[in-house]
């Protein structure tokens, strides 16, 4: 019963402050179970949104953006191989790109299919270290003297 109060008396701040809340919840507010009447009616009261996964339109450009950022030309091809076997969230196709451009100028050459088979290998099998509980602000290294072998 703590929680609920210690919410209520959040909210009772905030509103006193003129502040904004900002909460998450997978269940709406109108279905949750409220035991605490004044919170419940609050929260039914309050502006809910849900957020949708990106739509595909959206993932597609977003890739094209992040290797244009890079100045990365990739091919239609290379596009369509990489779109239809990513998981379609924006942090794997983020980190997809990265390890896309590092492969391919570690090996001197435009992004290719052989090089995008290999990195989605390696997405879906990291190495060991890579398993480990990911660290926030981490990201997988990759040294130009570790030249990915793809023949």
């Amino acid at each position: 019963m703590a929680a609920p109060i210690a919410l209520f008396a959040t909210l009772e701040r905030a509103s006193a402050s003129q502040k904004p809340v900002l909460m998450t919840s997978r269940t709406p507010p109108a279905r949750l179970a409220i035991d605490l009447a004044d919170l419940g009616s609050r929260l039914r009261a309050s502006l809910t949104i849900q957020i949708a996964p990106a739509e595909p339109a959206l993932l597609d450009a977003m890739l094209i953006r992040l290797a244009a950022a890079r100045q990365m030309a990739i091919s239609a091809s290379v596009q369509q191989f990489l779109l239809g076997r990513l998981p379609r969230r924006p942090a794997v196709l983020r980190e997809a790109i990265a390890r896309l451009d590092r492969y391919a100028l570690a090996l001197g050459t435009a992004p290719s299919r052989r090089i995008a088979e290999r990195l989605l290998g390696e997405l879906a099998d990291p190495p060991e270290e890579e398993q480990s509980i990911p660290q926030p602000g981490r990201q997988a290294e990759f040294h130009a003297t570790e030249t990915p072998s793809l023949l």
